[in-house]
């Protein structure tokens, strides 16, 4: 949890990101930044150590997410040079701490100005991100054709600067509203606003026409827009991964549900284990008041789901509470508390929402690369 200066608001930001089930790699990239005035004392006559560095409050937040695309590793290359170059760029390039002028008629109030700089700046940032794709793309061993989406979300309170090229996303939830504050830079999406109706399974919703590098004649066109931010909003920040298994609606149930305390054990109450001895645990899904994703992903598995699909938190409670004294649930129970044990549980609702829902688009197909970046203004 990060502490804005001068706002009345705390950031808690997280981040998850996944191959998928039928990838071999993950070319997905994001990045959580605080940015801070900073000072490092050379030497002092003062009673301080040398070398030591002076830190001011956080200012803002920068989150970034980055799908890769080109094959033969490509993606990951201009993904990873286009986050490094523009998170480069914001700190060292970029205006980005918040003046502050006090009114001569209430003295006792600040009001805060944003740089009038920023929305320029934000548009150099992804054309300088560009310029060092296409730089290693012209080299021997690289790709010509590699590229990548970026969308870009500049939290200066209480203003949200989204810059964006590419179908990756960034949302705003809001009093149990979630809004798409990005366009699909798609050939589909083009051809809709013009009235012109493209199958839901054609292949022109994954058909660019706007990224960072990418191997084409076409000029990159950052997209940046600016929101004003409320205490208790959340941002969401997705490559095509997540929205390509989950719809809007289930990704708002799930964001309803964790804001709520949960995920709620009815996700997952209703189990059916069995075990043979020797083997893995397996868990079958029987779930007609689930979220709609775990409907979806039994439906979808036969109503049948490895133990990996769900969370391991929730088997554990679940199992335990439907059979506490079988030999069957004692086995899975302590598989699960192994589980737990060994990895690292997520402890904010940042870690704990971006965490499930990768592991529900997993549950749903899993059939690209997911990307989550959660922040909550508390």
């Amino acid at each position: 949890m990060t502490k804005i200066a001068h706002s009345p608001v705390s950031i808690d930001a997280a981040g998850v990101t996944d191959q998928g089930r039928k990838r071999g790699h993950n070319e997905d990239q994001f990045l959580i930044a605080t940015l801070r005035r900073s000072m490092v004392i050379e030497n002092t006559s003062l009673p301080l150590k040398a070398e030591r560095m002076l830190e001011g409050s956080a200012e803002g937040t920068v989150l970034m997410v980055a799908d890769g695309m080109g094959g033969e590793g490509g993606g990951q290359v201009a993904s990873s040079i286009a986050v490094n170059t523009i998170a480069e760029y914001v700190c060292n390039v970029m205006p980005w701490v918040v003046r502050h002028q006090t009114t001569t008629s209430t003295p006792s109030r600040t009001r805060m100005h944003t740089l009038p700089e920023i929305r320029q700046g934000l548009v150099s940032a992804l054309e300088e991100g560009e310029s060092s794709i296409l730089r290693v793309a012209g080299q021997a061993g690289h790709s010509a054709r590699m590229g990548t989406t970026l969308t870009l979300a500049y939290l200066l309170w209480p203003g949200l600067y989204v810059a964006h090229a590419g179908d990756s996303r960034c949302y705003l939830y809001r009093r149990g509203t979630l809004a798409q504050l990005t366009k699909d830079h798609t050939v589909a999406q083009q051809m809709a606003e013009h009235g012109i109706e493209v199958d839901d399974d054609s292949q022109l919703h994954h058909v660019l026409w706007n990224a960072l590098g990418g191997g084409g004649d076409s000029k990159l066109l950052p997209e940046v827009q600016r929101f004003n931010l409320e205490p208790g909003d959340v941002i969401l920040l997705c490559s095509d991964g997540l929205n390509k298994e989950l719809d809007d609606d289930e990704i708002t149930a799930v964001l309803r549900e964790m804001l709520s305390g949960g995920p709620g054990r009815a996700a997952v109450a209703d189990i059916d284990t069995t075990v043979t001895e020797g083997t893995a645990p397996k868990v079958v899904v029987r779930s007609p008041g689930s979220p709609p994703a775990y409907s979806k992903a039994a439906e979808e598995a036969g109503a049948e789901a490895t133990l990996d699909d769900l969370r391991a938190e929730d088997l554990a409670a679940a199992v335990r509470a439907k059979a506490a004294s079988a030999a069957a649930s004692a086995r899975i129970a302590a598989s699960v508390d192994a589980t737990l044990t060994e990895g690292t549980a997520p402890s904010t609702f940042a870690e704990r929402t971006a965490r499930r829902l990768v592991d529900l688009a997993n549950a749903a197909g899993g059939s690209d690369n997911i990307t989550v970046v959660v922040a909550r203004l508390g």
